[in-house]
């Protein structure tokens, strides 16, 4: 978050505003409706594997090789449990 007290570099806040992808870090709602480990990972602030477990635990499809979740299911009481 920014503050005018704090002294930051231009990588800090960088980084701060686009995530460490390189991009503005997405909310859920922005997001596509069918969700990898990845954005997953990175709308709750973990990592891969915690994402793939999410995708795991969570009603989910295979598009080829790639698992996805729908959005709805993790803006649902079941999703407490992570």
């Amino acid at each position: 978050m920014y503050s005018p007290f704090v002294s930051r570099t231009g990588g800090e806040y960088m980084a701060e505003m686009f995530g460490e992808r390189g991009r503005r870090a997405l909310t859920l709602i922005e997001r596509p409706e069918w969700l990898g480990p990845r954005d997953i990972a990175e709308v709750f602030g973990v990592g891969t594997t915690q994402g793939y477990k999410v995708c795991q635990a969570l009603p989910h499809i295979y598009v080829g090789s790639s698992i996805r979740v729908n959005r709805a299911y993790l803006s649902t009481s079941s999703c407490r449990a992570f």
